[in-house]
């Protein structure tokens, strides 16, 4: 994957919408992806079960769940930093 460019851009979620800043990806598999900055500032809380993603900054705001989890064979290196 090759970085294209950043930018600050509006963001549109389900009946939200966001400013954020972006980095655009050229070979991305997917037509976007939330990163931590995003989910952290907005307080998105993940609810697998329900198959949503809560947005605490917007209430009463869900996103349905897309795609599905990588799967991990378990000899993945865990990298810890203190």
């Amino acid at each position: 994957m090759r970085v294209m460019g950043k930018k600050v851009a509006s963001i549109r979620l389900g009946d939200g919408e966001f400013t954020h800043p972006v980095i655009v990806v050229e070979g991305l598999p997917m037509e976007a992806l939330l990163g931590m900055d995003f989910i952290l500032k907005n307080g998105c809380v993940l609810d697998p079960a329900a198959g949503k993603i809560v947005v605490r900054s917007k209430p009463g705001m869900t996103l349905p769940v897309q795609g599905k989890a990588p799967k991990c064979d378990g000899n993945a290196p865990l990298h810890v930093s203190h």
